[in-house]
């Protein structure tokens, strides 16, 4: 029954979608896109929510006034993105739309909008990042190796250090960690 439900649901937002697509109601458009990603992502269709969340970020960001216009949703959609490309198991295309979530953050930040919810669901998306490089097989593991310098100048520490435990480099994460630990 709930799926049917999600499937309604999706229907009639898509519909509202197309046609809230117009440049007097592309607000709505865009959070019509990003509700249509939500209930894909709900019925773990993670390439149909990515698709909708692009769209949001695409139209929210396609210029500097569309961004000026519209961070909120730039935001949202920015982390959508991110999100589904953990869930997709994609981590070069997370690492670029993480990078773009603290840009976002930044730019809600001096529009005066308070971002801590931004910044815990980005830490949130470090953990989860690492989780998924503790549930690697060793060969898979080692193809991630070179991402470890990487990790580390995006302050994505808490992914770096778990791609270290999985390879079994204890001793750099010891050397790594405050002394007060």
């Amino acid at each position: 029954a709930q799926s049917g439900n999600l499937k309604g649901s999706l229907l009639s937002l898509g519909k509202a979608r197309i046609r809230l697509w117009k440049a007097e109601t592309i607000r709505f458009g865009v959070h019509s896109a990003i509700a249509c990603s939500d209930v894909y992502r709900s019925m773990e269709l993670f390439w149909a929510a990515r698709m909708e969340a692009l769209l949001a970020a695409h139209t929210t960001m396609r210029s500097r006034e569309a961004l000026n216009e519209y961070p909120l949703e730039a935001a949202e959609a920015t982390i959508r993105m991110a999100w589904l490309e953990l869930a997709l198991g994609r981590v070069a295309p997370f690492l670029a739309w993480h990078q773009l979530c603290w840009a976002q953050a930044g730019h809600l930040r001096s529009l005066g909008f308070d971002v801590d919810k931004y910044a815990d669901d980005l830490m949130n998306q470090d953990a989860f990042l690492g989780c998924i490089f503790l549930n690697q097989t060793s060969d898979v593991l080692q193809t991630f190796l070179p991402l470890s310098d990487t990790l580390k100048k995006l302050n994505l520490h808490a992914s770096r250090w778990a791609l270290l435990y999985a390879l079994g480099q204890i001793g750099s994460i010891r050397d790594e960690l405050p002394a007060e630990l």
